[in-house]
């Protein structure tokens, strides 16, 4: 047994399998991207997140790539030790769904591979079940967590008897495009305000786990969705003959020596993890009784829908723009709907969840990373964990006509970058300017809210002192100045910075 694997099982395991224990569902919560606290157990102290964010990036880089894992740098022993609780005054993402939902979790080295963190995940269920625990437990995944749970079921049958259900919340099976955003330009992660691009870009470009969440090849991408009295063939993000998994069109070369051997492997992870779906679903559908498999997706965030190799020899990508009347943008701002579809799943085990104006009206917000702070979403969870309809989440057949697919359907156009509104001008002006003709296509003045930039910057700004002074609530101050809650939190955010 290794050095990693002996601390986990006797130091960090054994709590964690209590908590699922006494757990009123015996549930077990697989986090996310970046949603772990790591530790190096040597320093005895936590090296994401911490005070020195960016000096936590650069600490942890991988100094190479072995079959059986990532080394790291400096001698190090990182390991995941907890749900991630931010240093900052906003709650912890996963707090209030653990407090309603149980305790219990498993937290895994989000920097390495999703395979082979799935192994570990296959080691730590042998030491529950072995210890005793007579009860099936129930899966919830978020983002990432979605990934490696599908993938273990993959590697392993052992398991299948033992679980009662499983809820997948805005799984990326096929990937994202925020992953490329990333790895080439330093930014677009939760904390990129606080973060040195530079040490950003170099440490990612080590980290196998990031590279898993690109968009699938196109073999291994979903493009045939069936939508209520309609039949779509979406067209993939990545809308050029540039392959995002050749070292051709990667411009960011820190630690190319890396490079190709991620790649080939990311590759391969998506095309045996797309074969092997049906094959995992139809195990589940021949047990007595069947496992619940169902799939929770987040809608009208800012999602980025396509990209494009241009002339320039660099990545453009492009934001959905805002969808007509009566229809939701595709995705939850990182994840589209059909990079969550599980090929074979029936359409009435996917629920999604629309944040909405106090008055009921969609509002367009990324929710991404916060679904399951998100009552709704939590409780929509405990219905199905408890057997019944989540009628506090949208079914298929409502969601899924309303979804805003113009620029996505197969043969139309590309949106511009000049339908960026207000706070994608203000992600570009507070990153670096990657693509000139995009920054000079943000007009100053935004018509959809009758104001300029500098108004609204102002009113936002005077928003986020009365909620500082306890003199407004966040969501009631984002509805006066008509910016969304999330848009008021990152201001929040910047002026603690």
């Amino acid at each position: 047994m290794s050095g990693k694997e002996d601390y986990y099982q006797k130091v960090l395991w054994p709590k964690w399998i209590n908590d699922i224990k006494i757990s009123d569902h015996h549930t077990i919560l697989l986090h996310g991207i970046m949603g772990s606290e790591l530790v190096d157990e040597k320093k005895n102290g936590t090296v994401w997140l911490d005070l020195e964010i960016g000096k936590d990036i650069d600490y942890l880089e991988f100094a190479s790539l072995e079959p059986g894992g990532g080394v790291d740098i400096y001698d190090q022993s990182i390991y995941a030790r907890s749900v991630l609780n931010p240093p900052l005054f906003i709650p912890g993402p996963y707090d209030k769904f653990l407090r309603q939902v149980g305790p219990g979790k498993y937290c895994y080295d989000w920097r390495e591979s999703i395979p082979i963190e799935a192994g570990r995940l296959i080691l730590f269920l042998r030491k529950l079940f072995d210890d005793g625990f007579k009860e099936k437990v129930n899966f919830v995944t978020h983002s990432m967590g979605g990934c490696l749970l599908l993938w273990m079921l993959r590697e392993t049958k052992e398991f299948d008897d033992r679980i009662k259900q499983i809820i997948f919340v805005a799984p990326p099976f096929h990937g994202a495009l925020k992953p490329l955003q990333v790895l080439e330009y330093g930014n677009g992660i939760p904390v990129d305000i606080l973060v040195n691009n530079g040490h950003l870009r170099r440490s990612v470009a080590t980290m196998p786990g990031l590279f898993d969440l690109l968009v699938a090849p196109q073999d291994a991408w979903v493009t045939d969705i069936n939508i209520p009295w309609q039949h779509n063939t979406l067209q993939p993000p990545v809308r050029t003959e540039t392959d995002i998994y050749s070292l051709s069109c990667w411009k960011n070369h820190e630690r190319w020596n890396l490079r190709n051997k991620i790649l080939n492997f990311t590759r391969k992870y998506h095309e045996d993890k797309f074969a092997a779906i049906p094959t995992i679903l139809a195990r589940f559908n021949k047990l007595s009784p069947k496992v619940d498999v169902n799939v929770i997706v987040g809608l009208n965030g800012k999602t980025h829908i396509a990209a494009e190799w241009n002339d320039d020899s660099e990545w453009t990508i492009y934001t959905s723009p805002t969808p007509p009347d009566g229809k939701y943008s595709n995705g939850d701002g990182t994840v589209l709907f059909q990079s969550s579809i599980l090929p074979g799943l029936p359409a009435e085990r996917y629920w999604a969840f629309i944040p909405k104006w106090p008055g009921g009206s969609p509002m367009r917000e990324d929710t991404h990373g916060d679904l399951l702070k998100e009552n709704n979403v939590i409780q929509g969870v405990l219905s199905l964990l408890g057997g019944s309809t989540p009628d506090q989440l949208e079914p298929y057949n409502i969601f899924a006509p309303n979804i805003d697919l113009a620029y996505e359907l197969a043969g139309d156009s590309t949106p511009k970058p000049c339908n960026f509104d207000y706070i994608d001008r203000a992600h570009w002006r507070g990153a670096p300017v990657v693509n000139p003709v995009v920054q000079n296509l943000m007009n100053p003045w935004d018509k959809n809210m009758n104001k300029g930039d500098a108004q609204i910057y102002y009113a936002t700004r005077e928003a986020a002192i009365n909620v500082l002074k306890n003199q407004a609530d966040l969501k009631t101050e984002a509805t006066r100045v008509g910016v969304t809650p999330d848009f008021l939190e990152n201001h929040l955010k910047r002026m603690m910075t």
